[in-house]
């Protein structure tokens, strides 16, 4: 109903699709009734809560409730309809059975006060024999023909300790015994409980509240916290329900297979039908839910095929027709409104090619909101979206509550935006947004000045280089030249004519080679840390001029670098005998023959890729 109000714009009544209705007759309703569960039987319910029993009688069109006095609890947890009677249990008043002719309720088994008039029956269910299997705070009991033949506790089988939640017997008629404390099987040939049959992995310690078992032979437990685990009869196949989906946080408590064989699944926030892939569909307060929390209910499909479940705030049902009223309703979404940088674009500037509208921004109008409507004008905190910019988003985003949503500083580019109704693809609307490319006046500026600042950098590190090469050229000049106190010039020219007139074969060369090692090894002339070319070239006996060409022409090194690296050498020998705990690094240098604590710093680390200090650590790392 649209209600148009003077100078207050207009208001409309919450829409509800009446997809879901809540049951009620003229004399009996059940809104607001916190479901725990049903019986559906063909003219008649039974309804359990935590508020007592209520047994509708459509035929006669009258309704009785059952409570305290008659209960010595209110609180319904369980029931099972079996050979005409009704098997209904309770939390903390133990089991009864309700006589669907006679409309009596009685103690089911009055002389065992323990569980069955003062403990928990948690579940009630039969096997394929119609043997009655009770499960409650004391183990699990099963009885046949209202005898008990069987009592599995944790004293006398391996059932694990704690209360029975679930007793589910699959297609194999194997039972699945869930409990406080893990799952066992019972296994038919041996009527024995089993517990070391689970493969790693599985899901057997933890604490399941619910079980189910579709078409497929497809095993669905339903944990007290957690994701929906699910697996095949056989246990060999078996994963946690995939990630991503809109059942995470939330707290599965039943599930039902339809005739098209998806699942509804009831959680404590929300009823979804599910395809077994990837799509979920949510059903809310539009679709005539009345509330989101569902409570751990087993759902019915009668024998018209009404599906029906309970809920917090009544029992409610999904006629066989349903599918025909979702299509009455199938609108596409539509885009209402984009604001750019808290500005709403006017209609103007979006246009439309190829039937997607399709909008035009600057650089700088990065910050884009776009809002969307459904078209069903229920109450916005039930509204489920998918959404998915394109280049931004990698999957589909699921949105609740909300009909916008906003990009914040989006790049240049071409961006697609698509939204629909949350698992109905044929609802999809679709906006093209095109960001330019901006141009960064500033950034190039930025730009040229680093380049202008590494070019100079450049022209400095390349006049400093040809600096240091006449530096190292004047070091290699003979001692004697540089002495002479004559220009670099000359000493090069005297240099080249000495080295003309010094016509040395190589064999003469090889043997002042291993003369000079030997002098070296066995004099150590290089521990004189005043040790010139020319006092080396007196101890071996030939000239300046002649050691001199031996460095440069012949061992193509130069004279300081050959000196330091014996020097170097002899350092490593003190060090491997242990003198560096006896001496200081500087009294070990010098005894080497280095006088500058930086040049043997410089060139020990040029040679070695290390300091002195790191070789003797990891020496003695070594030596540990």
């Amino acid at each position: 109903i649209w209600v148009g109000l003077c100078q207050l714009g207009l208001d409309y009544t919450v829409y509800q699709s009446g997809l879901f209705s809540i049951y009620s007759t003229p004399y009996f309703t059940s809104k607001d009734i916190p479901v725990r569960t049903i019986f559906i039987g063909k003219e008649e319910k039974l309804i359990g809560s935590r508020n007592g029993l209520f047994y509708i009688d459509e035929r006669n069109g009258h309704a009785i409730k059952y409570s305290s006095p008659q209960l010595r609890s209110s609180i319904i947890s369980c029931s099972y309809a079996l050979q005409g009677k009704v098997y209904i249990g309770t939390y903390g008043g133990g089991m009864y059975v309700f006589d669907r002719e006679t409309k009596k309720i009685d103690d089911f088994e009055p002389g065992r006060p323990m569980p069955f008039v003062n403990g928990h029956i948690f579940c009630i269910t039969a096997d394929k024999d119609h043997n009655l299997w009770i499960g409650t705070s004391n183990g699990v009991y099963r009885y046949k023909d209202g005898k008990l033949s069987k009592h599995f506790s944790s004293d006398n089988s391996h059932l694990p300790e704690g209360n029975i939640y679930v007793i589910y017997f699959d297609s194999t008629l194997k039972g699945w015994i869930c409990t406080e404390n893990g799952i066992c099987i019972w296994d038919p040939l041996s009527d024995s409980m089993k517990t070391g049959v689970f493969p790693e992995g599985f899901v057997d310690k933890e604490k399941i509240c619910g079980m189910y078992e579709d078409s497929d032979h497809q095993l669905y437990f339903l944990p007290y916290k957690g994701d929906i685990f699910i697996s095949d009869v056989s246990m060999s196949r078996f994963r946690k329900m995939q990630a991503n989906t809109p059942l995470e946080g939330k707290d599965a408590m039943f599930m039902i297979e339809d005739k098209e064989g998806w699942l509804w699944i009831a959680t404590n926030n929300g009823l979804y039908r599910y395809d077994k892939k990837d799509t979920f569909i949510p059903y809310s307060f539009a679709d005539g839910i009345p509330g989101p929390v569902f409570l751990a209910c087993n759902p019915v499909i009668d024998e018209s095929g009404v599906i029906w479940f309970g809920n917090a705030r009544g029992l409610i049902g999904l006629s066989v027709d349903w599918k025909n009223e979702e299509n009455k309703l199938d609108y596409k979404t539509v885009i209402s409104a984009v604001h750019v940088n808290g500005q709403e674009v006017p209609g103007a500037g979006l246009t439309v090619k190829d039937g997607v509208r399709e909008l035009s921004l600057d650089a700088s109008q990065n910050n884009v909101t776009i809002y969307f409507s459904g078209f069903t004008f229920t109450d916005p905190a039930y509204m489920a979206y998918e959404y998915q910019m394109e280049g931004v988003d990698k999957d589909w985003r699921v949105l609740t509550g909300k009909s916008e949503v906003t990009y914040y500083d989006l790049s240049s580019g071409n961006y697609l935006f698509k939204v629909r109704r949350m698992g109905n693809p044929k609802s999809e609307t679709c906006l093209r947004i095109h960001m330019q490319i901006s141009v960064n006046w500033y950034g190039y500026g930025i730009t040229l000045a680093v380049i202008i600042l590494a070019a100079l950098s450049a022209y400095y590190l390349w006049k400093r280089k040809l600096q240091n090469k006449e530096t190292a050229r004047f070091l290699r000049v003979p001692e004697e030249l540089r002495l002479s106190g004559k220009g670099m010039e000359d000493a090069d020219l005297s240099m080249e004519e000495k080295y003309k007139t010094s016509n040395f074969s190589e064999e003469e060369c090889k043997r002042l080679t291993e003369k000079l090692k030997k002098v070296m090894r066995e004099e150590k002339p290089y521990t004189n840390p005043e040790l010139k070319i020319a006092d080396l070239a007196s101890i071996i006996g030939v000239p300046s001029y002649t050691l001199s060409y031996l460095f440069n022409q012949y061992l193509k090194r130069n004279y300081y670098d050959y000196i330091n690296d014996y020097r170097i050498a002899e350092f490593k020998s003190l060090v491997s005998k242990g003198e560096h705990t006896r001496y200081t690094l500087n009294a070990l240098m010098e005894l080497c023959g280095f006088s500058s604590r930086t040049s043997f710093f410089r060139y020990f680390k040029k040679v070695n890729g290390i300091t002195p200090s790191e070789y003797i650590k990891s020496l003695e790392d070594t030596q540990k």
